[in-house]
């Protein structure tokens, strides 16, 4: 999204549009605009990473004890607690 819309800024910015007619046209701030304007290369795709959660190692166990009809946050979680 963010690279098409950098694409559009600088189309329209060669065909003469002033900064404020082009915030207009994309819907953004002329500021943003300004900014696309500072690099002519769109943006790198940014690469999410995954990040790791507290509970990850006792998904398993938490998952086949929601399985088994345990749906009880409190019990679910001395469970976890038991566990270490």
């Amino acid at each position: 999204m963010r690279v098409r819309r950098h694409k559009k800024i600088w189309k329209l910015f060669r065909a003469g549009r002033r900064i404020e007619e082009i915030a207009r046209m994309v819907g953004i701030g002329s500021r943003s605009v300004c900014r696309a304007l500072e690099h002519e290369p769109p943006p790198a795709r940014e690469i999410r990473h995954r990040t790791h959660h507290i509970t990850d190692p006792y998904l398993s166990s938490l998952s086949a004890r929601w399985n088994q009809g345990c749906h009880k946050a409190v019990q679910l979680y001395e469970e976890v607690m038991a566990q270490g």
